[in-house]
């Protein structure tokens, strides 16, 4: 594996800032998140494609750390696709985000076309693409999944946090069984609201996400918190690890633990690094 997959499947904290705000772009580097997203797709305009891509090539070059860079461009069938990966030719980052990644066929042809190997996050944002991530999550050279939960309503017509109930498993699902880490969950919108962005990551920890999008610097210290293990967790794991020693049946805090609870306690401490 190569060190920028090994860091997408690592991150837990990935802020968006938009292609056409280069004046955000120092600025999103500069904070804590584990990854930074230049969105050349949704948050520009198709006037401003051109403008943002300009934006993005003349910045990497420069920037001290492509590799924590990576690049949403726009879909394949897109009329700004081919430009997009040209831009990528000469310009080195960490991997691309995928959107509107809706089957295995259509993100192996992305995926081919983008220069430098460079991994891929595939961002599955509509009901054609939950039903097919199980394939696309085996399609070489993607990273991880991500789900693009406001396109995924608006193509569905949904609302709420229980209508993504379903999309959430097959997601958690399809990554798991491909050897993917826990895919990313969406975004929340209302950046302001920490207690509903506090709500959202919980419900999408225990979900089974293991990252999240960030749209505001703000967002990043309260996701980061709440996808990492806490040190009681991590105390929790370290003893469980411990008292089971080369079998699995063992007392651990007055309580029966096997070979699951074992395998979850060491996959915790990895996760932790």
């Amino acid at each position: 594996m190569s060190d920028r997959a090994a860091r997408i499947r690592r991150a837990r904290t990935l802020l968006f800032v938009p292609g056409a705000r280069p004046d955000r772009f120092a600025r999103a580097l500069s904070t804590p998140a584990d990854v930074v997203v230049v969105d050349l797709e949704a948050s520009v305009r198709p006037v401003e494609k051109s403008h943002a891509r300009d934006a993005v090539r003349a910045w990497l070059p420069t920037c001290g750390s492509p590799d924590r860079i990576l690049v949403r461009i726009n879909p394949l069938r897109s009329p700004w696709f081919d430009e997009d990966v040209q831009m990528l030719r000469a310009s080195r980052c960490g991997g691309v985000v995928l959107a509107m990644a809706n089957d295995a066929d259509g993100v192996a042809a992305a995926i081919a076309a983008i220069p430098d190997n460079a991994p891929a996050v595939a961002l599955i944002e509509t009901a054609a693409g939950i039903l097919a991530a199980a394939e696309i999550a085996r399609v070489a050279g993607v990273a991880r999944l991500a789900f693009g939960n406001m396109d995924y309503a608006t193509d569905t017509g949904t609302r709420g946090r229980d209508s993504t109930i379903h999309p959430s498993a097959c997601l958690v699902l399809a990554s798991r069984a491909a050897g993917l880490p826990a895919p990313v969950a969406g975004v929340t919108a209302a950046f302001r609201d920490t207690t509903l962005l506090a709500e959202d990551a919980a419900w999408e920890r225990d979900q089974g996400f293991g990252a999240k999008f960030c749209v505001h610097p703000d967002q990043i210290d309260i996701v980061a918190r709440t996808f990492a293990p806490t040190d009681d967790e991590l105390a929790w794991a370290r003893r469980v690890v411990a008292a089971a020693g080369d079998s699995y049946a063992c007392d651990v805090d007055g309580e029966l633990v096997d070979r699951p609870v074992v395998e979850r306690a060491r996959r915790m401490l990895d996760d932790a690094g």
